[in-house]
């Protein structure tokens, strides 16, 4: 596969845009990787989970490289996981209208994209970097965006397009590798061939517990920016039955007015049990200490998962997308991750003997009514 895009017409323009690059480039004089590192732009477009695996390769860059300054070229949507991270010197923002899942229309992404261009072209006149990384294998990716606002090399994929842009590309496709492992390729002149799984580690921050009590809780994240992924009403409130049943209250999180009203959904559909929704009410900083305080999260295949891995907090994750489960996956190996995709039953009966087991593991007791029975 040459391009992560499963349409004919959308592979087809890529195409066309590739050998118009091709044709362009033999009037540009190319980039050399720089000798030395001292400056480099990550660029990373993407979602929140995307971005929060991103922090993993700037672990690997500040232990091969302590003095190095990281700039960081994201959307909106994950600017808050690399704003105050020991890491990164700054952050540049552009909402890119593909990617932009905000309730407005597709003139108003357009409108937006245009203003923040503008905005990114004045902040980024006065920066020299010695590479820019661009760490997104999809379209669309920032590749067209860095190459007119910026003289510097660029690694990156070609499976994004514009690859004849790039000083050196890579086509991953063909790896059965996880995500990082595909980002730490596109910088292997400096950090080396992609090491195993095990060596990489999420880089977020360690900070002060958002939620107190003497009671434990887990964590419900039933939502997600994409609908398809998500479990159903019923099936949540499976899970806070098979809760109900222990010593433990449950929070739920999430963000938007959608997710909103499935947590409302939940909080208002059992009994016996106590239930916070905190959706909508915590920073991505208080959200992270959420997450790090539970002694479990329960989840879909969304950033929390991944936010869990850095914390080293038990997940047990329901998955319903077209996700490739491997590729996408959290690190840190304390991920249980369902397929729900396939035989519903047999996969549903897996995923809360798996619950059981872990809330066994974590010492979430019945309570004393359901001992005696």
């Amino acid at each position: 596969m040459k391009y992560f895009r499963r349409n004919p017409i959308a592979q087809i323009r890529l195409q066309v845009i590739d050998w118009w690059c091709q044709l362009c480039s033999v009037l540009r004089q190319p980039l050399p990787l720089p000798q030395q590192l001292q400056r480099i732009l990550i660029a990373n477009p993407a979602h929140l989970g995307d971005a929060v695996i991103t922090t993993a390769v700037l672990r690997e860059l500040k232990k091969q490289y302590p003095h190095l300054i990281i700039d960081v070229l994201c959307g909106s949507w994950s600017a808050p996981i690399f704003e105050a991270h020991p890491a990164v010197h700054k952050i540049y923002t552009l909402d890119l209208p593909m990617l932009n899942r905000r309730p407005i229309s597709v003139q108003d992404k357009q409108l937006q994209y245009h203003l923040g261009y503008q905005q990114l072209k004045i902040e980024l006149q006065k920066e020299r970097y010695d590479l820019v990384a661009s760490v997104y294998a999809y379209e669309p990716s920032y590749i067209p965006v860095v190459d007119r606002l910026l003289k510097a090399p660029i690694v990156g994929f070609s499976s994004a397009g514009y690859g004849p842009l790039l000083a050196k590309s890579f086509n991953t496709a063909h790896f059965d590798w996880h995500e990082v492992q595909h980002q730490v390729k596109v910088l292997e002149d400096f950090l080396g061939e992609p090491k195993s799984l095990e060596d990489y580690q999420i880089w977020l921050e360690q900070g002060i517990p958002t939620i107190t009590g003497d009671m434990p809780y887990v964590v419900l994240h039933p939502g997600t920016g994409e609908p398809s992924k998500e479990w159903s009403i019923d099936g949540w409130q499976k899970v806070l039955n098979h809760l109900k049943m222990r010593n433990v209250r449950v929070v739920i999180t999430g963000h938007g007015e959608r997710e909103q009203k499935i947590a409302k959904a939940l909080a208002e559909g059992v009994n016996g049990i106590v239930v916070e929704n905190w959706v909508g009410r915590l920073s991505f900083k208080d959200f992270c200490q959420t997450i790090a305080g539970a002694r479990l999260l329960i989840s879909v295949e969304s950033v929390a998962a991944h936010i869990a891995s850095n914390y080293k907090v038990p997940t047990l994750i329901a998955a319903f997308g077209k996700t490739n489960l491997k590729r996408w996956q959290p690190l840190g190996g304390l991920t249980q991750l369902i397929d729900m995709r396939q035989d519903s039953k047999k996969s549903e009966k897996l995923f809360f003997e798996r619950l059981e087991v872990l809330l066994h593991q974590k010492n979430i007791t019945l309570k004393e009514g359901i001992k005696a029975s």
